[in-house]
C-alpha cells in the first residue's frame, strides 16, 4: 500500500470460497495511520481516529476495497486530553 508517499507491505488473512467458475477471497486489515506519518485528525482538540478497519473483497477479476470503520486506540476512560 502506498499512502501519503509512504509504502507498505501487509500481510492479510483472507478466507477463500469456490463456486463453479466464481472465486471469492475476503479479508479484512487495519491500517494504522501513525505508520504513514499521518497526523490524527481532531475536533475541538479531540483527538479523533488513530486506525482504520478496511475489508478486501475480490471476485473473479474484481477487487474492492472498503473502509468499514475507524479505530480510536485510547482506552476507556482516559484522558481525553492526550
Amino acid at each position: 500500500m502506498n499512502f501519503h508517499g509512504i509504502e507498505k507491505e501487509f500481510s492479510i488473512s483472507a478466507r477463500v470460497t469456490q463456486l463453479n467458475e466464481i472465486t471469492l477471497l475476503s479479508g479484512e486489515f487495519i491500517v494504522s495511520l501513525t505508520d504513514f506519518l499521518v497526523e490524527r485528525p481532531s475536533l475541538l482538540t479531540r483527538k479523533l481516529m488513530t486506525k482504520s478497519i478496511w475489508n478486501l473483497i475480490y471476485i473473479s477479476n474484481r477487487l474492492k476495497l472498503m473502509k468499514t470503520s475507524d479505530t480510536n486506540s485510547r482506552t476507556v476512560g482516559s484522558d481525553s486530553r492526550q
